[in-house]
């Protein structure tokens, strides 16, 4: 990827992000940031932004009235720019590098656009740059340095790395970063077989887990291993669901999509992709089992990043070794300092500087070195020297002009037993997303060893591919004419798999009971039985004249809305016109009849405490009874069944008294949270201008405010 090439994405990127602010909010960060540049106004205010922050000078303005926090923030900022820092890891990883006041920094940066912001959680048009304190840290926005800035090479952004650097005795060794995205392959053929199920509590049932931790595939040692990686399949697992490759929501994961839909066309790109992914897990990390409890997976999100900070900082032929790394984490960042409260073996100065060590080995020498991201040298020694490569630097923002991989005319080798060989170095991402549609994978490492089944071919075809596409791949990718059994194979187990019987006009009749059915037929209704209630009708002169007929579906169609709610929300109400085959094995899973069926011929069904922990017994998640009411009602699920979700999963209510504080704008409730004098007795926010005290702290806030000059009103019974 050259200058220009990157200049490019980081634009397309930033102006992602703008596109999810609002009218008001895009143009109002475009003045700000405006008033800092001469150059003439465009109206695009997107394109105005990008040219104000591609000017060194007026970017300098901006950045004098923070001084050199604000000039260390942009550079630290900057080595980041294809993974979106989270609101508390990009405060966390200021502080650490001696930015006072990072909170307020960040938010005057994203006011002037140096910063971008998306929400993590919803889509919906960002307003206003508002973080709740205390929020979860999953619903905390994503932020990222403005693409212009990154793109351009300022001198005045630059900072020392804090780590010696060092010169190697050998040569560095390089790893050709296909072990990650071979395994991610398999995990996708692996789910698209078979989804992976997951309990209401998103937690993996024991046998799914045993499917990641124990496949010998995604299990297995790398072939290029330095260190031990723990749980390599677990960490395929979690990288895949965290960049969307896997549905994130339901209870059954399946791909959302083929790779070759999903992932770019070359490693360089998908390399960074899988980069953004390991620096941001949280639900896997590299000490596995010895993992210690409380924020550290949050924590070690923050190491990982100002590691690659570290290593961006190195002069261009030189080093660092491990220990130079872990001695940075523990002077800077916890919990490798011990500041907090480290709980377990963090607690042991001794033992937490093991862990240290231990974890740096495994992110440098495992994930990063497998990704293709660093090279590593002197690897006899304690402490071997490590440095970016030059994928590694493209992925800090780096420019690095890499020649693209020689793509060789013979790829893969056909054999007779049906095998197929592919060696690592002749591999594509093009060739690897369409073997894992039609051949099952046996073995990954020097070469890729994939196997022809009768399964396979049958997965290739579902997934639409045809006899002779496999055929003429194999054979442009062998350079050979296939082996006459192989070819034969495929030919005959496609042949297998279309032999169906097939109408050319025929209409499918459900009838209200088996009895009804019955009925039709002996009545001279010439059909073919599917099921007891089901069953296939030629279009033919005459085949419906005794049917009344009460509606007509086309299955091929998504499901339709055909239940109604009771105006307290537990009585549910079938559409016989609208409702379709699946509707009654469905809505019988979350709620009970409550009676037959009405003169209509409408049955009605309750939705109890029992019937919603039956549910949850059998596997069923809240996410999937939202999606059910969505898809048949038309409507999110009324509030007596979300209280009835809640209730089961865990639901405790308190009740204590409060007094409220009522500010005359969302600004001034801002300022009492901020000012040292009022910020620590507030309680909580209860909206824009609302704040909640405890009664026994309103004489210490009057006393506050009247010092600041501020009137408090109080009501009758806390005037004294």
């Amino acid at each position: 990827m050259n200058d220009g090439t990157m200049h490019e994405i980081l634009l397309d990127q930033y102006r992602q992000y703008l596109s999810r602010y609002s009218a008001d909010l895009l143009q109002g960060v475009c003045e700000q940031a405006s008033r800092f540049s001469r150059a003439k106004r465009l109206d695009d205010p997107v394109e105005q932004l990008i040219k104000t922050l591609g000017n060194e000078k007026a970017l300098a303005k901006m950045l004098d009235r923070h001084g050199e926090g604000g000039t260390r923030a942009v550079a630290v900022l900057r080595r980041s720019p294809f993974v979106p820092w989270r609101w508390d890891h990009a405060i966390a990883v200021l502080e650490s590098v001696g930015v006072e006041s990072p909170y307020t920094l960040l938010l005057e940066f994203l006011e002037m656009g140096i910063l971008a912001m998306k929400r993590n959680t919803t889509d919906d048009p960002i307003v206003r740059f508002d973080v709740v304190t205390g929020a979860s840290p999953a619903s905390l926005p994503l932020v990222t340095l403005a693409g212009p800035i990154v793109s351009q090479t300022f001198s005045s952004f630059e900072i020392e790395s804090p780590l010696p650097s060092e010169k190697p005795a050998g040569s560095f060794r390089q790893a050709d970063g296909w072990e990650w995205p071979m395994r991610l392959a398999i995990l996708w053929q692996m789910t698209w077989l078979a989804p992976i199920k997951r309990t209401q509590q998103r937690l993996l049932f024991k046998k799914d887990r045993e499917r990641l931790t124990l496949n010998p595939l995604l299990a297995a040692e790398t072939l290029d291993s330095l260190v031990r990686v723990p749980d390599p399949g677990l960490m395929i697992y979690q990288l895949a669901l965290d960049q969307g490759w896997l549905d994130p929501v339901v209870e059954e994961q399946s791909p959302t999509a083929p790779l070759w839909q999903v992932w770019p066309d070359d490693l360089a790109a998908l390399s960074r992709i899988i980069g953004r992914g390991l620096v941001t897990l949280e639900d896997w990390n590299e000490l596995g089992t010895d993992v210690p409890v409380g924020t550290f997976s949050s924590d070690v999100v923050v190491s990982r990043q100002l590691i690659l900070l570290w290593l961006s900082l190195l002069p261009a032929e030189e080093g660092a070794t491990l220990e130079s790394l872990a001695r940075a984490l523990e002077s800077s960042v916890a919990p490798w300092n011990g500041a907090g409260e480290p709980t377990g073996p963090m607690r042991l100065p001794a033992e937490r500087a093991t862990l240290c060590r231990t974890w740096v080995r495994g992110f440098v020498l495992g994930l990063l070195y497998q990704a293709g991201l660093v090279e590593a040298a002197d690897l006899q020694e304690t402490s071997p020297i490590v440095r970016l490569t030059p994928r590694g630097k493209q992925f800090v923002g780096i420019a690095e002009n890499i020649e693209p991989a020689p793509k060789y005319p013979v790829s893969l080798l056909v054999q007779p037993n049906h095998q197929l060989i592919v060696y690592r170095q002749a591999l594509s991402i093009e060739l690897l997303v369409q073997l894992i549609l039609f051949a099952e994978p046996r073995s990954s490492g020097a070469a890729m060893t994939l196997e022809l089944t009768p399964g396979s071919i049958y997965h290739g075809l579902e997934a639409g591919l045809q006899p002779e596409q496999i055929i003429q791949l194999l054979q442009d990718q062998s350079g050979r004419t296939l082996p006459g059994g192989v070819e034969e194979s495929i030919r005959t187990w496609s042949q297998k798999r279309e032999r169906l019987t097939i109408y050319s006009q025929a209409t499918l009749f459900e009838f209200a009971s088996a009895a009804d059915l019955e009925d039709a037929l002996a009545r001279g209704l010439v059909a073919a039985r599917l099921t007891d209630r089901m069953v296939l009708v030629e279009e033919q002169e005459g085949a419906f004249k005794n049917l009344r007929l009460t509606a007509s579906r086309d299955y091929r169609l998504e499901p339709q809305p055909c239940v109604q709610c009771s105006p307290d929300g537990t009585i549910l109400k079938v559409n016989l016109e609208t409702s379709d085959l699946m509707l009654e094995s469905e809505i019988r899973r979350i709620s009970d009849l409550a009676s037959t069926a009405d003169k209509q011929g409408a049955f009605h069904f309750r939705v109890t405490r029992e019937s919603i922990e039956r549910a949850f017994e059998q596997g069923l998640r809240g996410e999937f009874i939202d999606q059910w009411f969505r898809r048949r009602t038309g409507q999110d699920p009324p509030d007596s069944v979300r209280l009835l979700l809640r209730a089961v999963t865990g639901l405790s209510l308190s009740a204590r008294q409060i007094v409220v504080v009522s500010a005359e704008s969302p600004l001034v409730a801002d300022g009492l949270l901020q000012h040292p004098r009022t910020a620590s007795l507030f309680a909580e926010r209860l909206g824009p201008s609302a704040l909640s005290i405890a009664t026994e702290k309103l004489p210490e806030l009057r006393q506050a405010l009247d010092e600041l000059g501020i009137p408090l009103t109080l009501p009758e019974a806390n005037a004294g």
